[in-house]
């Protein structure tokens, strides 16, 4: 069977990275086992999977996700820190707006000067952030109020979410005023931890992660669009003390030449619990890895000069 098309770019130049046995769990719910090969695309740099569940099958999930997923605060997310301290430098508020803002934490954490705006397509999600006095807007990002302009964007943990993120970036500028900031971050698949595992990455066996941008594609948007890089940090999402670091490295080092040992392991330690059950024979987690990526690019140019 041929490699596909970078969704990104079309171009027909992608290298297959390997196969991906996903998570039984999709968006914090219990789902089917399934496969996926992960791919890269030479031209621009785009790391995405396939195949993957269709647009409608994937929101429809979303819709009805486990209201404990994503749960997390404010001190223990160093992109949300790093993004505060970036939009404080623009000095003065204005409108923002929280792509998959979930219940608005984020969001909440800013002073009440600027204008707080989210997209959430899970309505128990969208109902607690509006109790926040966030105003939730349509769920698609490609049908977004024309009127709607913003000074800056965020994009935590949800560009990987979508088979598109050419398009997705493409929208957003389309919306962002001349001078304001689109913040993204995600995964990042150069990381030494995931060019080590390859296929096997963790970060890559959720169902709904589906693609992952590189500081390469980063680049050719910023092209493309006439935007520019003004900020790039890597970060870990849970950083370990000594001993979680040394027990994540194992066991990932451990998957990757003996898959079939940390199957036992798993089975043997963990009393083979449902979750434990569903995820047999799956990635490990590598939360102490420094293996995420936020970037900050400024829009230097008005809309009506670029093809969106």
């Amino acid at each position: 069977m041929p490699a596909p098309v970078c969704p990104s770019c079309a171009n027909l130049s992608v290298l297959e990275i390997g196969p991906i046995l996903n998570y039984a769990i999709f968006a914090g719910n219990f789902t089917s086992a399934s496969k996926s090969k992960l791919y890269k695309c030479k031209i621009c740099g785009l790391y995405f999977k396939k195949p993957v569940l269709d647009k409608a099958q994937r929101n429809a999930r979303y819709r009805v996700a486990n209201p404990g997923n994503w749960r997390c605060g404010f001190e223990n997310r160093q992109d949300w820190v790093l993004a505060t301290r970036w939009i404080k430098e623009i000095g003065k508020a204005g409108k923002i707006l929280d792509m998959g803002c979930w219940t608005g934490n984020f969001l909440s954490e800013l002073s009440d000067s600027w204008e707080r705006y989210g997209v959430e397509i899970n309505p128990l999600a969208a109902e607690v952030a509006k109790n926040k006095n966030i105003s939730i807007l349509p769920l698609d990002y490609d049908n977004l109020p024309r009127e709607q302009w913003f000074d800056v964007i965020t994009a935590f943990d949800f560009i990987e979410h979508l088979q598109d993120p050419y398009r997705f970036m493409q929208s957003m500028i389309k919306h962002l005023n001349v001078g304001g900031l689109l913040i993204v971050s995600t995964g990042n698949p150069l990381a030494s931890s995931w060019q080590f595992m390859g296929s096997s990455y963790w970060y890559c066996a959720f169902p709904e992660h589906i693609s992952f941008v590189t500081k390469q594609w980063f680049e050719v948007i910023s092209r493309d669009f006439g935007i520019t890089v003004s900020n790039y940090s890597c970060f870990s999402r849970a950083p370990g003390r000594p001993f979680q670091v040394l027990k994540e490295t194992v066991a990932n080092m451990l998957y990757k030449f003996s898959p079939n040992t940390v199957d036992v392991l798993r089975f043997v330690c963990a009393h083979c619990t449902k979750n434990q059950y569903l995820t047999r024979r799956c990635p490990p987690a590598w939360m102490s890895a420094k293996d995420h990526q936020i970037i900050a690019l400024k829009k230097e140019i008005p809309t009506g000069h670029i093809d969106v």
